[in-house]
């Protein structure tokens, strides 16, 4: 796959989203994507090569175009300056790919699909008011990736739909901030004193007020036993208010960011101040800083805004009101009790594990793929399957769940979660929702490429996104993430009896055979278990792994109606096959 990535920036650049791009290309290139990452050729006081700046592996290209810039007149022409360097710099890009093989196009600025038909656009942030051009070219983009699930709700109020955004917050490269440093010996490197109870703020002072620096600032005057360490002002802002804040409070220039991890390190609990003044920062923001801080196992004391709770929560943080008292409480509250930030501190770094630049490149190529309809063809599996939308087939399972009423649940195969949610929606007929509890088992952002192409198996949606669609049952959902070679026997001891299970049998033969042994050990007596994929085939499918179930101790049934699709090779057909366990 071929992607040019566009981006009106100047690169380098101090400010964040230089960072975001530079390790989302490097996270793209790993994937054995050709990434050619084009910018604007501007003015730029930094004159470091950016994969140096970055420290980026340099597995992907950056070519530099022209464009007329007009952002050091930003003060005086405000918006047009950005539109008029946007779209010259657009039309430049357009001239030269008229010259360059690509699959596809992935860009930050919305006006991108304006000049291009094969456009991925990310989008940070919504504007006040949705207007008939914006809503043009969201739909014009072949897909839309969002920050949170705020944004992804008020497009589809607007009218997107919902299949075509793909949530993915930032992330982190966990081996970058995982550093294997003690508190004093980061102290010790930093020239910080080591006696001292120090409050970390890193990121920029003043260029958003939303950052809430200033609140940081008035909670320290409050709090004169801690020292408060603020990272990441530029020098003008460092000088003249070294000049005014209190004596606990030190203010350091922003710092190359292969540095922030050993600050943090440095840090007995770290400060997420943003305030509500803006909605960028209430509803959309996905901070760098946050998934930096959960990597660095120090305690967090962050604005309980919905922005920040789509990653925090009350077991990896300690969530207040983003005000100078919340902040004041929250710094007392973590700091008198060691054992409960180390707690939520070791929470964080767990939950941060899944929010990688690479698993979000992992997420954001599966779902273009599947947008695109484009999967990698290869694999024998692969060539034989299609999306299929409203199988025949599938009306056994609401059948199923009438005649059982169950109330634990598994699938193994979970996909994009629509499956489960009819299953739990059918059984809710006949029991409460908090009564029914369901267990889904897949790879999700797992599937590695080398994976996918072993599996007869389309590209699952992320973990999140699929307990996001679940949650709304207000049944118990439990979600286990990874190959079910691994996940089924580390589960098995804690997982209780299955009342119903579904068994998506498009794996390869080695995980069917494993999934259907661990499923008979949560059989009893009444558990119906119900196979996908029996195909007329030998060589893929379940039909091998059914066709040698022992009759003796199991009644199989195959079930009508089948499904049949014209292959290259001939018709496929294909049914569900109906296996309980036989009784005395």
């Amino acid at each position: 796959m071929k992607i040019l990535h566009i981006t009106p920036a100047r690169l380098p650049t101090e400010k964040a989203h230089g960072i975001q791009i530079m390790e989302m290309c490097q996270a793209f290139a790993n994937l054995n994507v050709e990434l050619e990452l084009i910018v604007t050729r501007r003015f730029n006081k930094i004159k470091e090569d950016p994969f140096s700046y970055y420290d980026i592996s340099p597995n992907f290209k950056i070519t530099y175009l022209p464009c007329i810039d007009l952002m050091p007149l930003d003060f005086i022409l405000g918006k047009l300056s950005y539109l008029i360097t946007a779209t010259s710099f657009l039309k430049a890009v357009k001239i030269y790919s008229w010259f360059r093989k690509y699959d596809l196009i992935y860009s930050r600025i919305l006006l991108t699909s304006l000049f291009f038909k094969k456009t991925n656009l990310e989008i940070h942030s919504l504007p006040k008011k949705v207007k008939p051009i914006h809503l043009y070219l969201w739909k014009k983009a072949r897909l839309l990736v969002v920050l949170t699930n705020i944004i992804k709700k008020e497009l589809v109020i607007a009218g997107i739909p919902e299949n075509k955004i793909l949530v993915a917050a930032d992330g982190v490269d966990l081996e970058k901030f995982a550093i294997d440093v003690s508190k004093q010996e980061a102290r010790e490197k930093l020239n910080l004193p080591i006696d001292k109870k120090i409050v970390m703020y890193t990121g920029s002072f003043f260029l958003h007020s939303w950052k809430g620096v200033n609140n940081v600032l008035q909670a320290a005057s409050k709090l004169p036993n801690y020292l408060f360490v603020l990272v990441g002002g530029t020098k003008k802002e460092v000088d003249e208010l070294s000049k005014e804040v209190a004596d606990n409070i030190l203010l350091i220039e922003k710092q190359p960011h292969s540095q922030i991890p050993l600050y943090l390190k440095a840090a007995d609990l770290l400060l997420l101040p943003n305030t509500k003044e803006k909605a960028v920062s209430e509803k959309y923001t996905s901070p760098l800083k946050l998934f930096e801080y959960m990597v660095s196992r120090r305690a967090i004391v962050a604005s309980n805004l919905p922005s920040i709770k789509e990653v925090l929560n009350e077991k990896n943080s300690l969530l207040v009101e983003p005000t100078i008292q919340g902040l004041v409480s929250g710094i007392n509250k973590i700091s008198q009790d060691e054992d409960w930030a180390d707690k939520i501190s070791a929470q964080a770094y767990i939950d941060v594990q899944n929010y990688s630049w690479q698993k979000r490149a992992q997420n954001i190529i599966y779902k273009i793929t599947n947008q695109q309809n484009n999967l990698n063809k290869k694999s024998l599996f692969v060539r034989i399957i299609k999306i299929i939308n409203k199988p025949r087939r599938y009306k056994n399972l609401n059948q199923a769940i009438d005649q059982l009423k169950p109330k634990n649940i598994m699938e193994i195969g979970v996909w994009n979660g629509n499956r489960s949610l009819q299953m739990i929606t059918a059984a809710q007929k006949y029991h409460s929702p908090e009564e029914i509890n369901y267990y889904g088992f897949d790879l999700f952002e797992d599937l590695t490429l080398e994976k996918f192409k072993e599996e007869v198996s389309k590209m699952p949606l992320a973990k999140q996104e699929v307990e996001n669609k679940l949650k709304v049952t207000k049944s118990k959902i439990n979600l286990f993430q990874g190959d079910t070679l691994k996940t089924l026997p580390e589960n098995i001891s804690q997982l209780p009896k299955m009342d119903f299970v579904f068994l998506d049998g498009g794996h390869s033969l080695k995980t069917i055979t494993n999934d259907w042994h661990y499923v008979q050990q949560l059989m009893h007596d009444q558990t119906v278990v119900i196979f996908d994929d029996y195909w007329n085939r030998e060589d893929a499918g379940a039909k091998p792994i059914i066709d040698n179930i022992d009759p003796s101790k199991f009644d199989i049934k195959i079930l009508k109606p089948q499904d049949r699709f014209k292959k290259e090779w001939g018709t496929l057909k294909i049914n569900f096959v109906k296996v309980k366990r036989k009784t005395l």
